[in-house]
């Protein structure tokens, strides 16, 4: 018997619905089981839940994912990542963002991250005309996300290496990213300046290259998630490239500077634990093209493990 995932895939407007509500839910639980402690009364706990910070934070970040989340959907079926127009990156993407509770409260990593989509927009469209243009404006988005995540401005080395991936790169566009990331930073530090000239500049653009992220200072059962994650994601790679050369050559530049970006992701959330959002943009597009196409039952079984190793997450940090 073969197995489907066509209500993921291909999903009606009611179970898309349906995805929605209970993505609400699940936040929901996790966000009271965040307060949730042994011997906490009802009162007690009702008047942790209406903490004016955490509460807007989380309402911003929940806002900003199921915003991403669309951005994702156009950007998957406008671009070329996959053979059939497909729903499951999106819900890949909502379902890790909901299940890592950290990044309920990163409301500036969901800005951020919404600015660097609208520059994948750009970057993706540079093959068809006005390169340096799209450059230009994909950088300095990167850039104003720069702003709020300082360590993020890291990740345009790595675009210039895609944009080789893409065979889109030459000196006109690298000099238009580059003037793309100069721009928004000076009129930025020329704000600054004007409103305090008092202001550290030194303090402006802080590069933090400390290990903040380390696997052994986390419990157990969140190492062993991660753990998990990383199977599936090598899994993946090897499925992506078993049979990568019967795609078209659009798709395989495409998935490739993708997979360029979410390594570069993973090393760079050593030093800024918030990136975690980018790496599930990035994983939800790698995997678009594996869940959605492969015709044998094995991904269709992963793809089930993955969305149950993701649900007991959320069970253990409500219990725990």
């Amino acid at each position: 018997m073969r197995i489907e995932l066509k209500n993921i895939i291909k999903p009606s407007f009611a179970q898309i619905t349906l995805y929605v509500f209970l993505g609400l839910v699940i936040w929901a639980v996790s966000y009271i089981g965040s307060f949730y402690t042994k011997g906490i009364t009802p009162d007690e706990l009702l008047v942790r839940l209406f903490d004016t910070e955490l509460l807007w934070k989380n309402a911003v970040s929940i806002g900003l994912t199921f915003v991403n989340a669309g951005l994702l959907f156009l950007l998957i079926n406008r671009f070329s990542f996959v053979n059939t127009r497909t729903f499951l990156p999106t819900f890949v993407f909502a379902l890790l963002i909901i299940a890592w509770q950290p990044s309920h409260e990163t409301f500036k990593s969901h800005i951020a991250l919404f600015l660097f989509i609208c520059a994948l927009f750009c970057f993706f469209n540079m093959a068809e005309k006005e390169a340096s243009e799209k450059t230009f404006l994909g950088s300095l988005l990167i850039a104003c996300a720069g702003l709020f995540l300082n360590n993020l401005l890291l990740i345009i080395p790595v675009c210039w290496l895609g944009f080789v991936v893409l065979r889109c790169f030459s000196f006109r566009v690298f000099l238009a990213s580059l003037l793309g990331v100069i721009a928004p930073l000076l009129i930025y530090s020329a704000v600054i300046y004007v409103v305090s000239p008092t202001f550290d500049f030194q303090t402006l653009f802080n590069f933090d290259f400390s290990l903040n992220f380390g696997i052994k200072e986390l419990q157990l059962p969140t190492q062993l998630y991660i753990g998990l994650l990383f199977v599936v994601f090598i899994i993946s790679i090897l499925g992506t490239y078993a049979d990568f050369y019967t795609q078209n050559n659009s798709i395989r530049r495409n998935i490739n500077f993708i997979l360029i970006l979410l390594v570069s992701f993973i090393i760079i959330l050593n030093f800024e634990k918030t990136l975690f959002p980018f790496i599930a943009l990035c994983f939800s597009i790698f995997v678009a093209q594996l869940f959605s196409v492969k015709k044998n039952n094995f991904y269709p079984i992963l793809f089930l493990i993955f969305i149950f190793i993701n649900l007991a997450f959320v069970v253990y940090n409500f219990l725990y």
